[in-house]
């Protein structure tokens, strides 16, 4: 019987691998994410927004480094798309025909 190598594949979590992965634009960002999660996490309350964070900025990486991904994020933050209206606060007024009435004695 021959062992096979075993393929390695590295921790996505691991900051040094995200780091490598960051466009050098975004690598300021992520350390000072990376560093203020991490004095967070000194408080095991802590542990679980420096996990999310790491796993965002994972997937930042990810998303970064495709081909045109800073043009598509300036075209969709450049977006001219009409934005939808705010709903009006006022209740639109009912009126008698809106409203169905059931007589006391009628049933289902």
């Amino acid at each position: 019987m021959v062992a096979e190598p075993i393929e390695h594949h590295p921790d996505p979590l691991d900051p040094a691998h995200i780091l490598a992965d960051l466009p050098e634009r975004e690598r300021a960002g992520f350390l000072a994410a990376y560093r203020e999660a991490m004095e967070a996490a000194i408080d095991p309350a802590g542990w679980t927004p420096l996990v999310r964070m790491l796993r965002a900025w994972g997937q930042i990486a990810v998303a970064a480094s495709r081909p045109g991904f800073y043009e598509a994020q300036d075209a969709a933050l450049r977006s001219t798309l009409p934005r939808c209206a705010p709903r009006s606060r006022r209740r639109r007024k009912r009126t008698r025909s809106s409203v169905t009435r059931r007589s006391p004695g009628a049933h289902g």
